[in-house]
């Protein structure tokens, strides 16, 4: 649900409204993982007995549980890569966050004494919130 649906379920005083839907939408997203937990249980039986049916039950059930481990690695393998790409964003980040700054502080006496650049700056900084407000609420949803 969009965080300003939610704020005016909030402001209009239909909090119940809100926490029943959130009620149901979890019930029903419990139920769902439930069901697609004893599908793949139910694919895993079926394929150990598929491959049991040439190899043996043995080799077959080690040939699925090896198959799986090295899925498993490969998921982890796969999440450690994007958290270093996320690591590496939140850094350019920072450097940016931090030569703004530095770049502020150094143009802040000059802006200071200068009543056009003074109004010249409030409307760009308030043009950036807004454009980092809009950003933040486009893919928060």
């Amino acid at each position: 649900m969009l965080p300003a649906v939610m704020i005016s379920h909030l402001a209009t005083g239909e909090a119940s409204v809100w926490v029943r839907h959130a009620k149901r939408k979890a019930l029903l997203v419990a139920i769902a993982a439930f069901l697609a937990l004893s599908a793949y249980a139910v694919a895993l039986a079926g394929a150990v007995i598929w491959i049991g049916g040439s190899y043996g039950m043995m080799p077959a059930a080690f040939l699925v549980a090896a198959a799986l481990g090295v899925t498993a690695l490969i998921v982890v393998a796969a999440m450690s890569i994007l958290e270093r790409l996320y690591q590496r964003k939140r850094r350019k980040a920072a450097a940016r966050n931090a030569l703004y700054a530095s770049t502020l502080a150094a143009a802040a006496p000059t802006i200071l004494r200068s009543k056009p650049l003074m109004l010249v700056a409030v409307a760009a900084g308030g043009a950036i919130l807004a454009s980092r407000i809009a950003a933040g609420n486009s893919t928060s949803s």
